[in-house]
C-alpha cells in the first residue's frame, strides 16, 4: 500500500512539474512577442507633435498671439488603477516608458501600463493607452467584455473617471494606426495579445461615460 501511495505521489509530483513548465514556457513566448509595433504609432505622433509644437513656439516668438479667452480642459490625470467589475479585472497600472535607445517599450509581468506617450485623461479629446499581458491576472478577461460594460480608472489626482465598453478588434503590428479609434469623446483603448502564437493584437475601445453617454 505504502509504494503504491507513493508511486500515486511522484506521478502527480511529475504531472506539476510537467504543467508548471508548459505553463511558463508558454508565458514566456506570450512575454517576449512585442508591443513596439503596434505602439511605434505613438512615438511617430510624438515626434510630430514635438516638430510641430517648435514651429508654433518659433511663430509665437514674432506674432503676437490674440487671447480668445477659452477655458482650459480638465486633466484628470494619468491612470494608476483600472478595474473591471463585470469580468473581475483589478489591476494597478504603471507608468510605460518607450526606450528610444533600444527601440521598446516597458512590460513586465503583473501589471498594466500606461503608454506615457498617450494622452492623460482629459475631459475632451484625449485617447488614453493602457496595454497589458493577455495573462489571466491581466488583460486575459477582457475577451469576455460585453457592449456597455463600465471600466473605471483611478488616476493619480485621486479622481475616477468611468469608460464604456465599444467594441473591439484584431490588428496586425502594422496597423498601430488602429489603436486610435474614430470618436467625438474622450477615449480609453487597451492593448493586449491575441494569443501565445500570434503577432496580432486585439484592441479594446471605450469611450467616456459622460451625461450625454447615459
Amino acid at each position: 500500500m505504502y509504494k503504491i501511495t507513493l508511486k500515486i505521489f511522484l506521478l502527480i509530483f511529475i504531472f506539476f512539474l510537467l504543467g508548471y513548465g508548459v505553463s511558463w514556457g508558454l508565458s514566456y513566448i506570450e512575454r517576449n512577442v512585442p508591443l513596439d509595433g503596434y505602439l511605434e504609432y505613438l512615438v511617430n505622433r510624438n515626434k510630430e507633435y514635438v516638430e510641430d509644437n517648435s514651429i508654433m513656439n518659433s511663430l509665437n516668438e514674432t506674432t503676437p498671439v490674440e487671447d480668445t479667452g477659452s477655458n482650459e480642459i480638465e486633466d484628470f490625470g494619468i491612470p494608476v488603477h483600472i478595474s473591471i467589475d463585470s469580468v473581475g479585472i483589478n489591476l494597478d497600472i504603471k507608468v510605460g516608458e518607450y526606450d528610444y535607445n533600444n527601440q521598446t517599450w516597458t512590460l513586465t509581468n503583473g501589471s498594466a501600463y500606461w503608454a506615457n506617450l498617450s494622452d492623460s485623461i482629459l475631459m475632451e479629446n484625449s485617447n488614453t493607452v493602457i496595454y497589458a499581458h493577455n495573462q489571466v491576472n491581466e488583460f486575459y478577461k477582457t475577451k469576455y467584455l460585453k457592449v456597455g460594460d463600465v471600466i473605471k480608472i483611478k488616476t493619480d489626482q485621486g479622481k475616477e473617471v468611468s469608460f464604456k465598453y465599444v467594441s473591439d478588434t484584431l490588428v496586425s503590428p502594422e496597423r498601430g494606426d488602429l489603436i486610435v479609434a474614430d470618436s467625438s469623446v474622450s477615449q480609453l483603448t487597451l492593448i493586449t495579445c491575441n494569443g501565445v502564437f500570434s503577432e496580432n493584437r486585439r484592441i479594446i475601445y471605450a469611450e467616456m461615460i459622460t451625461e450625454e453617454s447615459l
